[in-house]
This record gives C-alpha cells, sequence and structure tokens, in this order.
C-alpha cells in the first residue's frame, strides 16, 4: 500500500512538473510597443502583416464568440509587466483599447519633480504607465511612493509632464545647468 502512495505521489508531481513547464513554454517575452507600432495597432490589416510586431513577440488571436457584441473583435494579451487589450469592430478599426506597462523607467522631467517635492522621504517603489486607444495624448504615469509607514498613489497625465519638461528646460537655460 505505501508503495501505492509512492507512486501516486511520484506521478502527481511529474505531471505537476510537466504542466509548468508547459505552461512556460507557452509564455514569450513581449517587447514595449512604440510610436511606429501605435498607428499600425489601430487597424486589423496593419496588425496581421506587421513583421514589426511579429518580432517583438506581439501575434493576435482576435476573439469573435462574445455573443452580445457579435460586431466586435478582442484582443487580449499579458506579459510580464505589458499587458493589452483592444476591440475592433468588424471592418478591422479599433473601438478602444488599454495598453499598461509596469516597473517603467519614468520621464527624467517627472522623476526631478518627484525628487524635489518629496519632503516625507518617501521611496518610488512602483510605476505603471497607460495608454487608451493607442493615443499618446492619453498617457498616464500612476507612481507608488512610500516609506516605512506610509503609501502613496500619484497620477500625473502626459500634458503635465509636458509642462514639466518645459519648465524645468528654462529653469535650466535660466541657471546655466
Amino acid at each position: 500500500m505505501k508503495s501505492v502512495r509512492s507512486i501516486l505521489s511520484l506521478t502527481l508531481l511529474l505531471l505537476f512538473l510537466s504542466a509548468n513547464q508547459l505552461y512556460s513554454q507557452e509564455t514569450r517575452t513581449l517587447q514595449p510597443l512604440d510610436t511606429q507600432d501605435f498607428e499600425c495597432l489601430k487597424t486589423l490589416d496593419c496588425i496581421q502583416s506587421s513583421e514589426r510586431l511579429k518580432e517583438k513577440g506581439w501575434s493576435f488571436i482576435l476573439d469573435d464568440t462574445v455573443e452580445k457584441f457579435a460586431q466586435e473583435l478582442t484582443a487580449k494579451m499579458e506579459g510580464e509587466n505589458v499587458s493589452f487589450f483592444a476591440i475592433y469592430n468588424k471592418e478591422g478599426h479599433l473601438v478602444r483599447s488599454v495598453y499598461k506597462r509596469k516597473n517603467i523607467s519614468l520621464p527624467p522631467s517627472l522623476l526631478v519633480y518627484l525628487a524635489e517635492n518629496n519632503p516625507e522621504g518617501l521611496t518610488l517603489t512602483g510605476t505603471t504607465m497607460t495608454m487608451h486607444n493607442f493615443d499618446e495624448s492619453t498617457i498616464t504615469y500612476d507612481v507608488v511612493l512610500q516609506n516605512g509607514t506610509s503609501v502613496e498613489s500619484k497620477n500625473y497625465d502626459i500634458a503635465f509632464v509636458e509642462e514639466l519638461s518645459k519648465y524645468q528646460g528654462l529653469r535650466d537655460l535660466y541657471t546655466g545647468s
């Protein structure tokens, strides 16, 4: 009886390990998207023929099985620190999308701003960039700041970051930095 349990335990362990290995083989590295990719992602024709997206690990399987929205196709992908969700109409045009990247490097002007406006000595512990409809003017940066006792989440839109860049550029010009 003891040997049957041992064999059964070993079999279950091997099944678990092989299932994990299969899953890890399916996971792929998705390289971040950039301005050239955003324009392409607005139409299905471009997505399906783009070698650039394929080279970055982005391949799309479109789901048209959603009964409630029979006239739409959805695409969804998640990778380490990146996620993507988009809906396209049957003609292949973008209806809406959300693209997120976690743990990204913030724009230098935002980093300077956070450093200069941090009287409590908070440490930057997380960042997320979110973009809607592949439109760079909709970018927002979410930052998580914390110290031993408190955690703060702050949100900055791209317009604010661009204003910071202008201000810091003028300040540098004025001070000769």
